[in-house]
């Protein structure tokens, strides 16, 4: 499985890579636009602490066949984070 990385760091990059994916990685939304140009990926996974999310989001590229993307997020405390997501518990 092909994955693309998109994370200010690159942590999750070296542990998805030591458990045996083949990784490709953004440090920004930007970078990673350029690389899903250049190479077809399985799975997105994005880090929300990007810098330029809300750009990318504002300016949504248009693509025939996007790969399922998984968002995560360093959280403290799940009580912090679930409201965010608009679910109540």
């Amino acid at each position: 499985m092909r994955l693309l990385v998109v994370a200010p760091s690159d942590e999750l990059t070296a542990h998805l890579s030591f458990a045996g994916y083949q990784v490709s990685s953004a440090t920004t939304g930007a970078g990673a636009l350029r690389l899903l140009d250049q190479h077809h990926v399985d799975l997105i996974v994005v880090d929300i602490e990007i810098p330029d999310l809300m750009a990318l989001a504002r300016n949504r590229p248009v693509f025939t066949e996007r790969p399922p993307v998984l968002c995560v997020t360093e959280c403290a405390f799940l009580g912090t984070l679930v409201p965010a997501l608009g679910t109540e518990i």
